[in-house]
């Protein structure tokens, strides 16, 4: 059982996780290191578990905006959490 909160400074997703990014390609092997953590803890991003399309940024300044911290758990851990929101 694993959680992990984490300000990375990166997307996971492009298309869901930036608003007027004007880059194309936010920082890829910090990316794919991330998810390689994320596939050997077996861990899953809640927030985009229980929101698959929904768009919600944690940081921006004027423009653009970008999702940039997670909260990483445990298919397990998600299971036993209760949500409020």
């Amino acid at each position: 059982m694993n959680t992990l909160f984490c300000d990375v400074n990166l997307v996971l997703n492009p298309s869901l996780d930036t608003e007027n990014y004007s880059g194309n390609n936010n920082n890829p092997k910090a990316r794919y290191k991330l998810f390689e953590v994320m596939f050997d803890l077996q861990l899953l991003d809640y927030y985009r578990t229980l929101n698959p399309d929904k768009k919600l940024f944690t940081w921006g300044e004027k423009n653009p905006f970008n999702r940039l911290d997670y909260i990483l758990i445990s298919e397990y851990l998600s299971n036993l959490v209760v949500t409020r929101i």
